[in-house]
């Protein structure tokens, strides 16, 4: 997929503009994600002190800029047109694959989204709630969040007993692992470590291999234990 981008910009902004896609292309293919968060600093403060005064060609600029380093972080390379730029995307894969080519096609995307899951897991907000949530004070009654996440040996030596006793009942894998769903609400405390259910889900969407975003689909969370 090739998809021309023409921001808004004029003047020394737009060369501007163009100096940070060729840049960026540079830093994907060293495939460093500190360089593209340098970047977008740098050019961010340029922004903001060169085009102070025309307050809309700042805001324009910094908008433009923040989504071209998310598509160049999501795995576009920037490519020169005649005098502009334009994004490329690898052609998606049609018809039918085998599950060798789903699970390669797995890791690609998730190898994609690795440089965005890397760079929320650095932000200062995001590293404090995995501080109060996994060490919370002694005076604050809470339990660490691991106490939420079920031990590999133990899990294992249940469902191995499950299998060895599945003559015995109807369901085996009843006896040793009973999922339920818990709705996550405003003001939902969980009742095994003190935390907040809201916290809790945030800390574990962290966990998953594409990232985490502020809206996400309708709004209703749920944590599944087991």
């Amino acid at each position: 997929m090739i998809v021309p981008i023409d921001p808004p910009l004029q003047g020394i902004a737009i060369d501007r503009f163009h100096a940070l896609a060729k840049a960026l292309n540079q830093a994907r293919q060293r495939n460093h994600e500190g360089d593209l968060r340098a970047l977008l600093d740098e050019d961010l403060a340029w922004a903001r002190a060169h085009l102070a005064s025309e307050s809309n060609a700042a805001i324009a600029y910094e908008a433009a800029a923040r989504v071209l380093v998310d598509l160049v972080r999501l795995g576009w390379q920037v490519r020169e047109e005649g005098y502009g730029i334009e994004l490329v995307a690898e052609r998606p894969r049609l018809g039918r694959l085998t599950p060798e080519q789903i699970l390669a096609e797995k890791r690609r995307t998730q190898a994609m989204f690795l440089p965005t899951v890397q760079a929320q897991l650095s932000e200062p907000a995001v590293r404090d709630l995995a501080r109060r949530l996994e060490k919370p004070s002694s005076r604050s009654g809470k339990k660490p969040v691991s106490c939420l996440i079920a031990d590999g040996s133990e899990l294992h030596a249940r469902l191995l007993a499950a299998r060895q006793n599945s003559e015995d009942v109807d369901d085996p894998l009843a006896t040793a692992i009973r999922p339920y769903l818990q709705w996550v609400t405003a003001d939902g405390v969980d009742e095994f470590t003190g935390h907040s259910l809201r916290e809790i889900w945030r800390y574990f969407r962290y966990s998953w291999s594409i990232p985490q975003f502020a809206m996400y689909g309708l709004g209703n969370h749920f944590n599944v234990r087991l």
